[in-house]
């Protein structure tokens, strides 16, 4: 954990502060972000305040990106489909909203995927991989979330 909380301070008195462009600097919040959702993931025996502080830090850096990404990076950038991915991640790990996560994985990849003939040559790899990461996510979580509904319903779960 020393790592996370040393990358956490590079992000934020150094990286963020001086991020050169708009791209950069989302990168950096969802960089830091994902180091405050790895502790929140990782930590055990911690106070409820603590962990409140950290899934609050994590949540906040997501959405401080979040405000820079649209009009900033096309719908296929591989770090505005990055940043729709830790987001969701966050809210199906450490908010247990799986209907969340589904709704912002469904929204990246149908902004995505009806941009895709606008890929750039140069970021078509990567963007083709994230739009991939993001569908095969959305039907897992879709598949986890339709069996569950079917769990409840099910007259032995009574």
């Amino acid at each position: 954990m020393p790592q996370v909380k040393k990358a956490i301070e590079v992000l934020e008195d150094d990286l963020i502060p001086s991020s050169p462009s708009t791209e950069s600097k989302i990168f950096n919040l969802k960089m830091l972000g994902d180091c405050y959702r790895y502790i929140a993931q990782s930590v055990t025996n911690v106070d409820k305040a603590e962990l409140e502080s950290v899934v609050l830090k994590s949540w906040k850096a997501y959405e401080e990106a979040s405000r820079f990404v649209v009009p900033a990076l096309s719908p296929t950038h591989p770090i505005r489909l990055g940043l729709a991915m830790s987001m969701a991640l966050f809210q199906h790990d450490i908010l247990s909203s799986p209907e969340r996560a589904l709704y912002l994985l469904h929204h990246a990849w149908t902004e995505g995927s009806a941009e895709i003939d606008t890929i750039t040559e140069e970021m078509w790899k990567d963007s083709a991989l994230m739009l991939q990461r993001v569908r095969n996510n959305l039907t897992l979580w879709a598949s986890d979330l339709q069996d569950a509904r079917e769990d409840i319903d099910d007259p032995e779960f009574d």
